[in-house]
């Protein structure tokens, strides 16, 4: 059995594979590249240069579009300071108020007056109002290292968070799950 040197190699079901060699382009082979608005290169988890994005939290992030799938699962890392933005996203897929998201609880004055201010959370968003939601317990993972998160998102109504490889938790959620436009948004944020 030979194990693939990258992910590039897994290509039975994978949808989009974004390395950050240098660019924002997809290397599934599926042709859904990332378009930069803003983001810079940096130093990515081994420090290596010009293999992870910078967002400043206004208005940069990357954007594609992978199409709606029924099953989904996103695997991110990602390294976070304390928020500066009232609703910063790593990773956005679907509509503005529909589809999943990684996030952070930013520094809304509500995040800060009920200290939830840089919790992370996997969600899946009914409308502006109606949100499922797996939280971290505290602001633990906004301390400026390297942090993996996977986010597993099936058609049978569940959602599924793990981080550093400890599960958060399992939700169910309303079975209009996968009602999006399949775009997908990388470093993104929810203007106030």
């Amino acid at each position: 059995v030979r194990l693939p040197s990258n992910l590039g190699e897994f290509n039975n079901g994978l949808i989009a594979y974004y390395p950050f060699n240098g660019n924002a382009s997809d290397e599934s082979g599926n042709d859904h590249n990332g378009t930069v608005h803003g983001s810079t290169l940096t130093t990515d988890r081994y420090g290596a240069a010009s293999r992870a994005y910078n967002f400043d939290g206004v208005d940069d992030f990357i954007q594609s579009n992978i199409g709606q799938h029924s099953t989904i699962t996103f695997s991110v890392w990602f390294k976070a300071p304390y928020p500066t933005a009232h609703y910063p996203r790593i990773l956005k897929y679907g509509e503005l108020y529909k589809g999943f998201q990684f996030a952070l609880d930013g520094n809304h004055p509500d995040h800060i007056s009920d200290g939830t201010a840089g919790e992370f959370y996997l969600a899946k968003n009914v409308s502006s109002e109606v949100t499922h939601r797996i939280k971290t317990t505290n602001n633990s993972l906004t301390d400026d290292i390297w942090h993996h998160a996977v986010g597993v998102v099936g058609k049978d109504a569940n959602m599924t968070l793990y981080v550093d490889g400890n599960l958060i938790g399992t939700e169910n959620f309303s079975p209009d799950l996968f009602d999006n436009n399949g775009s997908l948004l990388m470093g993104w944020y929810l203007p106030d």
